[in-house]
């Protein structure tokens, strides 16, 4: 009889950038193929007693952009396990699960994974990992998301909150962009403005998205239903600090559709 593995013995090694993996019938073998990419992976090899149980390959300093589409706030230390896999005849004893935890430790900031299947869905939901759908719906990877250290909203939550504001006139609602620079991440603040002068920020996010400039998110979103007015003010430049530009909307709804719209 076979004992069961022990996952408090696994070894995780770091092999480095895009290393190359020994062929092994276990694993599935174009996955592991050196990669050459505009960003670093570092590949991880797990071993019990001296047998090796799992893989990984792991891309570091994600662009904002594609974390974006799944959550409105993120950090800019973030890493993705872009492969993961145990090998066949050890699944299902715990080993995925303590290789996953022992890859998250070697990283600062959170750590996501997005599922290629209903079944890899599981495994990382199975770690209490986060769930986060993309902006663009269902048809699209589902995230998962360690946990990353601050609060973080999914797209639904956000709107759940923007959706709840009770309106008090027509331009309550605006999207405050600011640090705009080509190809640069920049900041985006969600107000409402609820009795006079007093403005509440719902949310504060750092994306990036297509549109890189004041000019290129206006044409984006010029024809967009709801629009109200933009406008570049010193007065929020004072507030805010480097305001490039205040788009108001005519209720919650249309800006939140206005920031999926540039977000996806």
């Amino acid at each position: 009889m076979t004992a069961t593995p022990d996952p408090a013995y696994i070894r995780l090694i770091h092999l480095g950038y895009n290393s190359k993996f020994t062929h092994d019938p276990r694993f599935t073998s174009h996955w592991w193929e050196p990669r050459q990419g505009p960003q670093g992976r570092e590949r991880f090899s797990a071993f019990l007693n001296d047998k090796e149980v799992a893989r990984a390959s792991c891309s570091i300093g994600i662009d904002l952009f594609e974390v974006s589409a799944y959550v409105t706030t993120a950090t800019s230390q973030i890493t993705e396990i872009d492969l993961f896999e145990t090998a066949s005849d050890v699944r299902r004893n715990g080993i995925g699960a303590k290789v996953a935890q022992l890859i998250a430790e070697q990283f600062p900031g959170a750590v996501y994974a997005l599922a290629k299947s209903e079944e890899a869905g599981r495994f990382w939901a199975s770690l209490g990992w986060r769930e986060f759908e993309n902006v663009q719906g269902r048809d699209f990877r589902v995230m998962y998301l360690s946990d990353p250290g601050t609060p973080v909203r999914s797209w639904a939550e956000l709107t759940d909150v923007v959706m709840d504001v009770r309106s008090v006139g027509p331009e309550d609602v605006a999207l405050v962009f600011s640090g705009l620079q080509h190809g640069k991440p920049f900041d985006i603040t969600v107000e409402v403005n609820q009795s006079g002068d007093e403005v509440s920020v719902l949310e504060r996010m750092r994306v990036t998205v297509g549109a890189t400039s004041a000019i290129g998110v206006i044409n984006e979103i010029q024809e967009f239903p709801g629009l109200l007015a933009v406008f570049w003010d010193d007065e929020f430049r004072n507030r805010v600090g480097n305001v490039a530009l205040r788009i108001v909307f005519r209720n919650p709804g249309d800006s939140i559709d206005a920031l999926r719209h540039l977000v996806g």
